[in-house]
C-alpha cells in the first residue's frame, strides 16, 4: 500500500532498496542495460526516457502514458515515485498521481531484447471509476524522418495489402482506432523495426482493435497507442502490460516476433486430441469454398 510522500521521505532510508548488479542510477535516471537494448527510466516519474541499441543509437526518445479517469485527464509525467526497487534486469516503482488520486505500480523487465512494462492502477476512493490509458511514444527525430508507419494486425495479412505511411508526411494528429494496440515503425535505411504494443490486459492476452473511446492516433514524431481501460477503486485494479522491441528486418519480421511468443506458441505446441483428425469442416458460404 502506498504511503504519503511526506511519510515516505521520512523513512526513505528504510523503504528504498538499493539498486543492485547491472542496474545503475544517477542524475535522476535509472539505466537498465541489456545485450541488445539499453533503457533509461526516470527516477522521478518512473517512465521511459529513451531506448537505445547495443551501439548506443537511440531509437525511442520518450514514452509517456496518458490517463483519462472519467473525463479528468493527467499524464505519466505527473506521477511521483514514492518507492523503487531493482534487480539484475528489473526495476519496480510505486507511484502516486496526485491530480487523479491514482496509485500506480510499474514494473519494467528487460529480457531477451524485449522491454516489458506492467502497470497496475488503483485509486484512493471506494467508488469505481473508469480509467482509460493510452501511451505516447516518440522516435529519435532523424530516424523518424526516414521511417514509415506500419498499421499492423496480429495475423500479418496487411504486410503487403496496406501501404506504409511516411512519417515525414504526418503534419498533424491522425486518429487511428483500428490499431490493435500497437505502434510499429520501419526504418528502411537501417532495415530495422521498432514497436510498442499492448500485450496483456488484466493478465489476458489481448490483440483486439482499440475501442473508439480510447485515444489512438498517429502524431508528428511518433504515435499514441491505446493500451486499455477498466473500472478501478481502492480494491479494484486495472493491470496493463505493454512491450517495447527493436527488430532486425521489416513488418514481416515483426509478425514473426509476435508468432514466436505466447499465446501463439501455446497454440502451436499444443497436442491435438485424437478426435480432431476425424473431424470435418462444413462451409455454407459458396464464396469461401471457391465453387460457383
Amino acid at each position: 500500500m502506498l504511503q504519503s510522500p511526506h511519510h515516505t521521505r521520512s523513512r526513505a532510508s528504510l523503504s528504498l532498496l538499493a539498486l543492485v548488479l547491472t542496474v545503475t542510477s544517477g542524475r535522476g535516471d535509472i539505466i537498465l542495460p541489456g545485450q541488445t537494448l539499453t533503457v533509461v527510466l526516470s527516477e522521478r516519474t518512473g517512465q521511459v526516457q529513451n531506448i537505445a541499441d547495443a551501439k548506443a543509437t537511440r531509437f525511442i526518445v520518450g514514452g509517456e502514458d496518458r490517463y483519462d479517469l472519467d473525463g479528468k485527464l493527467a499524464t505519466e509525467s505527473e506521477d511521483i515515485v514514492t518507492r523503487k526497487q531493482a534487480g539484475k534486469d528489473t526495476v519496480a516503482f510505486e507511484c502516486v498521481n496526485m491530480k487523479l488520486g491514482l496509485n500506480v505500480r510499474k514494473e519494467f523487465r528487460l529480457r531477451d531484447g524485449v522491454l516489458t512494462k506492467q502497470v497496475t492502477y488503483t485509486r484512493d476512493g471506494s467508488d469505481k471509476l473508469l480509467l482509460r490509458v493510452s501511451s505516447e511514444t516518440k522516435v529519435e527525430p532523424p530516424l523518424y524522418q526516414e521511417g514509415y508507419y506500419y498499421i499492423a494486425t496480429d495475423d500479418g495479412y496487411k504486410v503487403s495489402a496496406l501501404p506504409f505511411l511516411a512519417g515525414s508526411s504526418v503534419k498533424e494528429a491522425i486518429p487511428w482506432t483500428v490499431s490493435t494496440g500497437s505502434f510499429v515503425y520501419y526504418i528502411p535505411k537501417l532495415d530495422r523495426t521498432l514497436a510498442h504494443y499492448r500485450y496483456r490486459v488484466n493478465g489476458h492476452f489481448f490483440y483486439g482493435d482499440a475501442d473508439r473511446a480510447l485515444e489512438s492516433k498517429l502524431v508528428p514524431g511518433g504515435a499514441v497507442t491505446a493500451m486499455g481501460q477498466g473500472f478501478i477503486s481502492k480494491t479494484d485494479s486495472l493491470t496493463l502490460e505493454g512491450r517495447y522491441v527493436l527488430i532486425d528486418g521489416d513488418a514481416r519480421d515483426y509478425h514473426k516476433h509476435l508468432l514466436n511468443q505466447p499465446p501463439y506458441t501455446d497454440y502451436r505446441n499444443h497436442k491435438m486430441p485424437e478426435w480432431f483428425n476425424n473431424s470435418r469442416m462444413f462451409l455454407s458460404d459458396i464464396g469461401a469454398t471457391g465453387k460457383t
